[in-house]
């Protein structure tokens, strides 16, 4: 056998060391229950082992030494400094350490309990339903080591992910933590086991997670980013970060913090420092409940933030479930499928490691009644009404009812459709029922379906005639037997005896016409004749014919188009025209426009008359301009009809014509006395169109002079415009001819110029 510090045999077994830290006895027996001998423990070898243990991590021993106010102690701070992730001091543990190093690293082989000073402690106080204590310590030393030991752990099926530590007040009262701001950490969670050999081992996990000191600086909470599942029994969780984030202040009596002779916080170290509890617990609650799947389509949770969690449903056993949810208050809300009843949202509390049971989810079904009467109903007889579910949401639903005083009801049905009929077995020999009817429940509504016992049957027979789908139905003693679209002649073989009103439903423009009362005799037929016609009527009006080439009605629906006949004269007429309302649509010729399309509504048996067909003249205008002094008039001349159109002119001779009938004109302009018009031209007026007439000046006429004269005595001869006194000197030659061509034409005064010692007189 191995010695204790090695022997791997004794690892599961607990063994109490009475003292140990604070023991000034020279040695320490363990008794090893597997093997049932002593082991021998020097107290040297103890302070070794202590040394080796409380140290497991070597840090940076130049760390600082505290903070250098110490008034931010003695108040709350509101200093901001960010975590440093990125830390590690992890070293192994293996299997074979000593038990002491195991106790000090986190395994639980041996459990110390008492002791004083620098010793561990146990504390299993849990304060909270899901919580569960186990033994925990802080040790820091300043600027080397910051960890602390979460021990004694026992198996917990689930998860775990939160771990707090408070410093016993009495016996740490005179030191307190004062770091402010969380910070980083690196778990290990470690636990001894055997193996399928024989042999003991340690199972290792390193998880990161993050510190938070508690506010008065005397306690922890760790929480790992991911959580324990299953903890093992006899394992521990060692939780180490630089010690560089951590600081602590020795205090005064009072609680106020100690300074040095600088006026700075006097920092302190808290080695091995002894918990008053160590509590671990999982921060995240579920929820679960049960369901019928075909009553919900979801169920989610919606925290305060507004934050929706929806839930799985087995959709076979039902079980709702929703884990991994933060502790707090949520908002139930089921969404029901169809035909179910929305249920009033709920408030859920969610607690840390718990599973709120929600119970039965499933909402109400949304539900109505059908009722009715039964006619005829023979004396003595005990009647029953069986409605039985026919689609997917009714279907299983079957209940039969009594029929009393010649009525029944059914309530509390689930929405949907149903066969109502009279169960057959329970009518009377030599008596027939009325067959099965369809009924549909709507929520809190009521369907009703009226019955009828008859003592014989016979034929009804409906001779349809129609060119369009119609509904037929029967009524017979306050019952309405529907036939459904019908477009062909059809019987009913099995017919209860008695009157009966066939009615028809047909759209809207159709007459019925027919025999529709008849009498089914038992065993015999009777024929209803129904003839369904479409209704019609007629129009007519007239228009120019010159001006219209057609007028139609369009069928705004089916764009359908029926053309009005007309005659030379431009009467308008067309009959047989299915009723209904049509949009007038006119055609007109070239040159002219249409007016605007209107609706007329065609009545059965009655003429429409058509009015406002004429369409309007296209119309364009012509302008330019003209000398006034030589132009009279500028006309335009309508080839065809010679009608002459005069075209205003101004002062100044500019031309105007609006409203002009569209077409080919010849322009004529009339010039004035001594001037000859422009040759005659063609212009085309368009629609909505100016046309500038040009080419419209006329040319002056004109004549010649001549003439002789003696040029011994006569220098010129001129003609003089008496108006303008303009002068024409006409030409002499050497003989004394005279010669002037292109002279315009009018009167002007001869001007004879003699020469010296020469008198002109006139004649």
């Amino acid at each position: 056998m191995k010695r204790v510090f090695g022997v791997e045999a004794c690892l599961k077994t607990p063994v109490q060391i009475g003292n140990l830290f604070n023991s000034l006895v020279p040695e320490v027996r363990v008794l090893c229950t597997s093997c049932s001998n002593f082991s021998h423990i020097e107290q040297t070898t103890i302070g070794a082992i202590l040394k080796n243990a409380s140290n497991p991590f070597e840090f940076n021993s130049n760390a600082a030494q505290g903070p250098s106010n110490p008034e931010r102690y003695n108040a709350s701070s509101s200093a901001d400094r960010s975590a440093r992730r990125g830390f590690s001091g992890k070293r192994t543990a293996v299997a074979g350490m000593t038990a002491v190093s195991l106790a000090l690293s986190g395994l639980t082989v041996p459990s110390v309990v008492g002791g004083g000073g620098s010793g561990f402690a146990e504390a299993q106080t849990a304060n909270a339903a899901n919580e569960m204590p186990v033994t925990a310590s802080v040790n820091y030393d300043k600027g080397d080591a910051f960890y602390s030991v979460f021990s004694d752990l026992r198996e917990v099926p689930g998860k775990i992910d939160t771990f707090h530590v408070r410093l016993k007040p009495l016996e740490y009262k005179n030191r307190k933590f004062t770091v402010t701001e969380s910070f980083p950490v690196e778990a290990v969670y470690r636990y001894g086991f055997t193996d399928q050999n024989g042999k003991a081992d340690t199972y290792e996990q390193s998880i990161s997670g993050i510190g938070v000191p508690d506010a008065d600086g005397r306690g922890f909470v760790f929480t790992l980013d991911e959580p324990i599942k299953d903890m093992k029994a006899h394992g521990s969780v060692r939780f180490a970060a630089d010690p560089n984030r951590i600081s602590a202040v020795e205090l005064n009596a009072d609680g106020t913090v100690k300074v040095n002779g600088k006026g700075n916080p006097r920092s302190a170290d808290l080695p091995n420092a002894a918990g008053q509890a160590g509590v671990i617990s999982y921060s995240k609650g579920s929820v679960s409940g049960t369901v019928d799947p075909k009553g919900v389509d979801k169920v989610e949770l919606v925290d305060a933030q507004g934050k929706r969690y929806t839930a799985s449903i087995d959709a076979t056993t039902g079980e709702v479930t929703l884990g991994e949810l933060p502790e707090g208050n949520y908002t139930l809300v089921i969404d029901p499928a169809d035909g179910y009843v929305k249920p009033a949202d709920r408030t859920v509390p969610v607690k840390a490691g718990e599973d709120t049971r929600l119970g039965d989810l499933t909402p109400q079904r949304e539900t109505g009644s059908i009722g009715g009467s039964v006619s005829n109903v023979p004396s003595g007889a005990n009647l029953q009404v069986r409605v039985t579910g026919k689609d997917d949401t009714t279907r299983g639903v079957s209940e039969v009812v009594d029929v009393v005083d010649g009525s029944y009801s059914i309530s509390d049905l689930p929405t949907g459709d149903y066969l109502v009929e009279v169960v057959a077995e329970t009518v009377p020999d030599g008596y027939s029922v009325s067959g099965g009817q369809s009924a549909t429940v709507t929520h809190n509504g009521t369907d009703t379906k009226n019955f009828e016992i008859s003592s014989g049957r016979g034929k009804l027979t409906v001779n349809l005639t129609t060119n369009t789908p119609v509904e037929i139905n029967a009524v017979h003693d306050g019952v309405t037997y529907a036939f459904g679209p019908r477009e062909n002649s059809f019987t009913w073989n099995a017919a209860p005896i008695g009157d009966y009103t066939v009615g028809v439903d047909a759209p809207e423009g159709y007459t019925v016409e027919g025999d529709t009362s008849v009498n089914v005799p038992e065993d015999g037929e009777a024929i209803a004749n129904v003839k369904v016609t479409r209704d019609k009527g007629s129009v007519s009006g007239s228009v120019d014919p010159d001006v219209v080439s057609k007028v139609e009605l369009v069928d705004p629906e089916t764009q359908e188009r029926l053309e009005v006949p007309m005659d030379e004269s431009g009467n308008l007429d067309l009959k047989d025209i299915p009723t209904g309302d049509y949009t007038v649509v006119v055609t007109p010729k070239d040159g002219y426009t249409a007016p605007a399309e209107q609706t007329v509504t065609v009545e059965k048996d009655q003429n429409t008359t058509l009015e406002k067909l004429a369409p309007t003249r296209d119309k364009g205008s012509v302008s330019g301009s003209v000398d006034p002094d030589v132009v009279s008039k500028v006309e335009l001349v309508d080839p065809e009809t010679q009608e002459r159109l005069e075209v205003p002119m101004d002062e100044s001779g500019n031309l105007d014509l609006k409203d002009i009938p569209t077409g080919d004109y010849t322009v004529v302009v009339t010039p004035k006395d001594g001037y000859t018009a422009p040759a005659e031209q063609t212009v085309t007026v368009e629609k909505d169109q100016n046309t500038t007439l040009e080419k419209l000046a006329p040319t002056r006429d004109k004549g010649s002079v001549s003439g002789s004269v003696d040029p011994d005595v006569v220098s010129k001869v001129e003609l003089v415009d008496p108006e303008t006194q303009e002068r024409l000197e006409v030409p002499m030659d050497e003989s004394g001819n005279l010669d002037l061509k292109d002279i315009p034409t009018g009167d002007y005064t001869v001007v004879v110029t003699p020469k010296d010692g020469w008198v002109h007189r006139a004649c």
